[in-house]
């Protein structure tokens, strides 16, 4: 092994080592873009509650589309059952109501077409009316299945079925719409 010694040459003698310069900071040296980070994490804040807020207002639709999924399968299951199909028909019925007291707190005493034209009127900008198409739903909820002219068919219960999630994914509350939250659950 030699030991290294400093060069002898006399053209050599007088260099000194470069210093490195200081390496760049990534973060930004100006007032400017401090602020605007500033300005961006408060309206991502901002943004971030209202968006927790707009989910979490929406936390009875969620539950409501659940309970007609359910309903949903229980019909696939029991379609051919006259006693379970009014069943089926009573536990949409109850679904709806919750759903209507939530938004409208004056609709827990509405029953018949006063109940439907409280769902119609939920429902801006849209020609779906339950008062029109659905008007013989709530007299079949009244009258005995053998007795009943008017009782729902397991073809009448799915269109029922889809209505009902279309006016839950769709209807206003409070003034807006806030289905873009449910149409993705």
């Amino acid at each position: 092994m030699t030991i290294h010694s400093p060069p002898q040459s006399y053209m050599l003698r007088n260099i000194v080592d470069v210093a490195t310069p200081s390496s760049v900071s990534w973060y930004p040296q100006t007032l400017g873009w401090k602020i605007l980070a500033f300005v961006f994490i408060v309206f991502v804040m901002f943004w971030t509650v209202k968006r927790v807020k707009i989910y979490w207002h929406n936390r009875y639709r969620r539950e409501a589309l659940v309970s007609l999924r359910l309903i949903d399968k229980s019909l696939a299951n029991n379609a051919d059952n006259s006693a379970a199909c009014m069943q089926i028909s009573y536990d949409m019925h109850r679904v709806m109501k919750s759903v209507l007291c939530i938004v409208n707190s004056d609709a827990r005493s509405f029953h018949g077409d006063q109940f439907l034209v409280s769902l119609d009127a939920q429902m801006h900008l849209t020609n779906m009316k339950f008062a029109d198409k659905w008007a013989h739903w709530p007299q079949s909820l009244l009258v005995q299945p053998a007795l009943s002219s008017v009782d729902l068919h397991e073809v009448d219960l799915h269109e029922l079925m889809q209505d009902c999630q279309f006016w839950l994914k769709n209807h206003h509350s409070d003034g807006a719409n806030l289905s873009a939250e449910v149409n993705g659950v």
